[in-house]
């Protein structure tokens, strides 16, 4: 009878499911045992001292030290110095909130009177004797009203860090103290305390921060302001290590010194008044929620990575540590974690165990079917069972299964490998992906390619088939269609050299219904680029040759419309039809030199930028006092010299003159101006042209500039400059069209 159904026996769910129940035992099991206590008091004592905890500064502590025992007579010290101390404090100017008398006083002595009616009218509390034999003399008892225990619970490592809620229905001397100072707020925090049923531990102050203290020998100086005791709440004890009054706190205990008990009850009425008990959380509790923890992580393992199982195990300790001080800093909560915190490192590498077991069954079981399945042997034959054992220290089952895995993949690599050779041989890009779009292999072409299209780097060439046609901005359903239509795509927005290429897409499919796509990229950009010259020359003829041939044109009708014998107007318009024929010439001539600007190398010469603008402004004076356009050059006192073709910049310079005057109003100014102009890497000399232009429309006046702007825009592009145009104009309140060339200076 199987106990495992055969699908499940391999499943990683399966392994989840061990791991988790080993898990949550064991979690139960410590917790059982309270395993773990010490670390879990170590690790609450770091992080309590690592957040620390500030005194309040109303809370004044008068200690016992030893210049006091030197100044006034040693131990024990006659009451009458605490009689003068009370006496001190009734001022009713200077009262206050409450006084502790840490101190026992069992034997009676000539002082008490004195000392009772110290304290007669004051809010005075006293220690309750620790023993029924122990009582305090008659008279104080019947000076003080009020009395609290100074006993303290200590954990296993001898450490105090909470205290009883009450002793024979007394509470602790701090919360006795704010009961009889008769302050509201604070009494009802204590009330707020004693209401809570779970273990609350109180905060120790760092002696080395400490409370004010002010020795008892300064106190009888009559030169101490009386003010200082006023609204404090003050505690008269021992501070001198050789009386004996120590106790080994969280900063003492460490370091196996201790701290004197009068700063302990000033830390716990400290916590007192500030109500920031810490509640330390049930172990059942801890318990339930380190089981949903654990849940948690096993999840977290199950759906991760096999090699990240030390991450997320590290990730998870770390997760616990900072919520459990997140709880204790902010919520003034404490969570035992140490049990669950043991279980997740266990977890993780049981985990990787019980997967590692599952693999290795999983590869024995297929490579068995798949030698009694077919002819091939993979690697070595499997050996009959002999009845001799043998024994090999240096292979194990796992080692076997490998060597036999390997065999496997060396098969399929040879494969593969050869595929791959083939496709090196393509000059063409080509890839292959799998049923599931992922990159299989691909030849240097493609990888060249995809590098350049941010998909692959000199390492790594891991791209799916949508990242590839989606940088080439074709669609799934185009490029997987069944229609033969051609897929041309561009590569133009990668900043490359335009390059053209057609898209091809088609299945291969194997023997066993396994199918691969095929992607095939066929260079046409030779193709293409004459395509686009023949294109620009069709716009060229069609759009900037039309109008000096109407022209020609009409001035023929109107030369034949002209009367005989009217040689004036004949001269006229035969020099028009001249100017016309020379404008078309220029154009063809201009038509040259932008082929020339895009395919023909530069002839750079080192000349002035100035020489060039009057080159360029004296060629276009013409067309200028033609339009009654005035040309205006406002040059800077430096001298700028680029290093440029001359012809072609001269050339450029005029189209863009020609295009501002023709597009200008009659009668305005055209301004040329020059300026140094400081880019990121070098200098540049700017050449900036401003003209009117009146009610004409932005898009009208761009359209206007036809193969003439693009010219310039490759003239400027190829000298390494920038071409700027704003039209209109931004900086100016009259409308403006502004167009900028930014040429490199030339090095010195």
């Amino acid at each position: 009878m199987r106990l495992i159904p055969a699908g499940w026996k391999h499943h990683p769910a399966l392994d989840w499911l061990i791991t988790l129940l080993c898990a949550q035992l064991l979690l139960s099991g410590l917790h059982h045992m309270m395993f773990g206590s010490s670390a879990n008091l170590r690790l609450y004592d770091s992080m309590l001292m690592q957040k620390g905890y500030t005194a309040r500064s109303d809370i004044v502590v008068v200690g016992i030290d030893d210049r006091t025992l030197e100044e006034l007579g040693g131990w024990p010290l006659k009451r009458r110095h605490y009689a003068h101390l009370l006496q001190r404090m009734s001022d009713p100017a200077n009262r206050p909130k409450a006084i502790g008398l840490d101190l026992l006083f069992i034997d009676a002595t000539d002082d008490d009177v004195q000392l009772a009616h110290a304290m007669k009218d004051l809010p005075v509390v006293l220690p309750a004797p620790p023993e029924r034999s122990m009582e305090t003399t008659p008279s104080l008892a019947h000076a003080v009203k009020t009395y609290g225990h100074i006993q303290l619970n200590y954990d296993l490592d001898g450490i105090s860090r909470s205290i009883p809620h009450s002793i024979n229905q007394l509470p602790h001397m701090a919360l006795a103290m704010v009961l009889r100072s008769g302050d509201p707020k604070a009494i009802d925090k204590v009330k707020t305390y004693n209401q809570r049923q779970t273990s609350q531990r109180f905060r120790m102050v760092d002696p080395e921060v400490g409370f004010t203290t002010i020795s008892l020998s300064d106190v009888q100086s009559p030169y101490l302001a009386s003010d200082i005791f006023k609204d404090k709440w003050i505690l008269i004890g021992l501070t001198s290590s050789s009386l004996g009054d120590n106790h080994s706190t969280i900063y003492s205990g460490i370091n196996g010194a201790s701290t004197p008990g009068i700063y302990i009850v000033a830390s716990i009425l400290n916590e007192a008044l500030n109500d920031q008990w810490i509640n330390v959380l049930p172990d059942s509790t801890a318990w339930i929620l380190g089981a949903i923890l654990l849940t948690l992580i096993s999840l977290l393992l199950f759906w991760s990575n096999p090699s990240r199982v030390f991450v997320v195990t590290a990730a998870a300790l770390t997760a616990i540590c900072v919520i459990d001080y997140v709880l204790l800093s902010r919520f003034n909560i404490w969570i035992n974690i140490v049990p669950c915190g043991i279980v997740i490192s266990f977890m993780g590498g049981f985990w990787s165990w019980r997967r590692l077991m599952t693999t290795v069954s999983a590869i024995k079981d297929q490579l068995g079917k798949t030698q009694h399945s077919t002819a091939l042997q993979l690697g070595e034959a499997i050996p009959e069972p002999s009845s001799q054992p043998t024994f090999d220290p240096f292979t194990d089952q796992t080692h076997r299964v490998v060597k036999k895995l390997n065999t496997a993949i060396e098969l399929q690599t040879n494969d593969l490998q050869l595929l791959n050779n083939i496709l090196q041989q393509i000059p063409a890009p080509v890839a292959i992906f799998d049923i599931n779009n992922k990159h299989l292999i691909s030849n240097q072409a493609m990888n060249s390619l995809a590098r350049k299209l941010n998909l692959a780097t000199n390492q790594s060439t891991h791209y799916d088939f949508e990242q590839l046609i989606s940088a080439l901005k074709v669609s799934t359903s185009r490029a997987t269609s069944s229609s033969k239509e051609e897929i041309i795509v561009s590569l133009s927005q990668y900043n490359l050299p335009n390059l053209y290429f057609v898209l091809e897409t088609s299945e291969i499919q194997s023997a066993d219904s396994y199918k691969l796509k095929l992607i095939t990229l066929t260079d046409i950009t030779a193709n293409q680029r004459h395509q686009i010259q023949r294109e620009q020359t069709l716009q060229f003829l069609s759009h900037d040759m039309r109008t000096p041939i109407a022209t020609i044109l009409a001035l023929k009708k109107r030369l034949l419309q002209l009367p005989v014998g009217n040689m004036p107007q004949v001269q006229t318009c035969a020099e028009q039809i001249s100017q016309s024929a020379q404008r078309l010439m220029d154009m063809m001539d201009g038509f040259i030199v932008h082929s020339q600007a895009q395919e023909m190398p530069l002839h750079l010469t080192s000349c002035l930028l100035s020489d060039l603008l009057d080159d360029a402004i004296e060629q276009a004076q013409p067309l200028a006092e033609q339009h009654q356009v005035q040309l205006q050059l406002i040059e800077t006192h430096s001298l700028f010299r680029v290093m440029v073709d001359t012809h072609l910049v001269i050339r450029a310079l005029l189209n863009l003159l020609h295009n501002a005057i023709r597009h200008g109003v009659s009668g305005s100014q055209v301004t040329i101006r020059t300026s140094i102009h400081h880019d990121q890497k070098q200098s540049m000399a700017r050449i900036e042209i401003l003209n009117p232009i009146g009610n004409l429309q932005p898009l009208q006046d761009i359209k206007g500039f036809g193969l003439g702007l693009k010219f310039v825009k490759t003239t400027t592009l190829r000298h390494e400059g920038k071409f700027h145009m704003q039209i209109p104009y931004r900086d100016s309140v009259t409308p403006l069209a502004w167009i900028a060339l930014d040429i490199p200076l030339a090095a010195d």
